[in-house]
């Protein structure tokens, strides 16, 4: 029986090796085979075809073939990074510089605390932003031999940087600014005129329309079975969060200059002015606040939700091949692509019942030691094979649902990893065989149920 040829410690790592032995090769007992053990004996034995050349390329450093190697990856970056990123942040630049014009045009011509403060802060956006292209431009690289997980965290690098600036730059300067005209209203006077007011109306059409675009092409993107603003908040990529919450504290902030600048003219009191300036400064800051803890934890390696955690333990335990998963570790490692790594227990018996029907007939008719020696060389390579087929066909399935997966990292791993599998009382009378008998049976039933599903198909 194959349960006492099949030991964990055969897969628990996956040999590089070429198209294993056919049921055309040789036979145990012919001149072949005894040939075979002739090179043996003169220690030149002869390793199952394919192998005897993954050696030399390994003795050469050549790179394995890229289907031997389990810790697969997609290109995590490509040439472009996603349309809508660039189209988003791109819109907020244009529409941010030439409101910025505006506002400091007005600032200087009415001395509005509030004014200056909306002014500063479309300014710190438009620095943000182009901080935020470049972040685009840099994450959007193919790994290489440098970054070999790619560029996709200079992403969250950048926003970071751009939320530190909207910190420092927007907040500071508004609430300074704020506050010295509320110690000091003396040296403040507000002009109001009919172009501030057109000003401070064409900004919230533009940081509006920069808005709503943003939300309407990503309403376009939602997943049908999930609220929008649940998926919004759900984003993870820093540039689409950062121009939402920019342009959501920019229309709030227009409506907080309004009203300060609405209450000095008609009150005659400045400090309605410099109140709205402390605002705006209390809000940008607390924003820049919320975005550097976001891109602190995926520059972390924040791990990925639990509802795509649970999906692909399913992908993995549905397949009869697999007979547990643990030790799972993921994170992001850009905006759209993530890592995750896992190891699997593997069914031995399940791989045993797959070369039984090959391998069978030659260990009931092998006579010579040699014979077993050269079968057993060669069973453990298909084994090996073997595992490292449901590793690939694992990953297609993975990246078929979740095309995220940049990087999908299996190692073949048992928890009875150092324990024989073949037990001290390898006899008929042993329960290990009745049950391990029992095992194939059941396999090899799923197995002709499989086959035939797939011929009736």
């Amino acid at each position: 029986m194959a349960w006492y040829l099949l030991q964990p410690s055969m897969f628990s790592s996956a040999a590089v090796a070429g198209p294993g032995p056919g049921p055309g090769g040789p036979v145990p007992g012919s001149s072949s085979n005894n040939d075979q053990s002739n090179e043996r004996n003169n220690g030149t034995a002869r390793k199952a075809p394919g192998a005897a050349a993954s050696a030399s390329s390994k003795e050469a450093g050549e790179a394995p073939p890229e289907h031997a190697v389990h810790g697969s990856a997609v290109n995590p970056g490509g040439t472009s990074a996603p349309p809508l990123n660039w189209k988003t942040v791109q819109r907020a630049l244009v529409g941010n510089s030439f409101i910025t014009l505006l506002k400091f045009g007005v600032w200087w011509q009415t001395g509005s605390a509030a004014m200056l403060s909306e002014a500063i802060h479309t300014l710190a956006d438009s620095g943000n932003q182009a901080l935020l292209l470049a972040g685009l431009h840099q994450s959007s690289n193919a790994p290489d031999g440098r970054f070999q997980y790619g560029y996709g965290r200079a992403a969250f690098f950048w926003a970071l940087v751009s939320a530190l600036g909207m910190f420092w730059t927007g907040a500071g300067v508004a609430i300074f600014h704020g506050g010295y005209n509320l110690l000091h209203p003396e040296s403040h006077a507000v002009e109001t005129s009919l172009a501030l007011w057109g000003v401070l109306g064409v900004s919230f059409l533009v940081d509006g329309w920069v808005l709503r675009m943003t939300l309407k092409e990503l309403y376009e993107t939602k997943p049908a079975d999930k609220p929008f603003w649940k998926y919004v908040w759900s984003i993870r990529d820093p540039f689409i969060m950062a121009v939402i919450m920019e342009d959501m504290t920019a229309c709030t902030g227009v409506i907080l200059a309004t009203l300060g600048v609405g209450a000095t003219h008609y009150t005659g009191v400045v400090y309605w002015d410099a109140m709205a300036s402390l605002g705006i400064g209390a809000l940008l800051g607390l924003v820049a606040l919320q975005l550097v803890r976001m891109n602190q934890q995926f520059l972390l390696g924040h791990a990925i939700d639990h509802e795509t955690l649970s999906g692909i333990r399913k992908i993995l335990v549905r397949r009869p091949s697999v007979e547990a998963v643990y030790g799972v570790q993921s994170q992001w490692v850009g905006p759209s692509t993530f890592s995750y790594k896992a190891e699997v227990d593997f069914d031995g018996t399940y791989l045993a019942a797959h070369l039984e029907d090959k391998y069978a007939p030659l260990f009931m008719t092998a006579t010579e030691r040699e014979d077993i020696e050269v079968l057993m060389s060669w069973y453990a390579e298909d084994v090996t094979r073997l595992v490292e087929r449901e590793v690939r066909d694992i990953e297609v399935a993975i990246r078929k649902k979740y095309p995220a997966a940049a990087f999908i990292e299996l190692e073949p791993d048992s928890k009875y990893s150092d324990v024989e599998a073949l037990p001290r009382d390898p006899t008929n009378d042993s329960p290990y065989y009745s049950d391990e008998q029992e095992e194939m049976r059941r396999v090899d039933n799923q197995i002709a149920r499989q086959l035939s599903r797939t011929s009736s198909l």
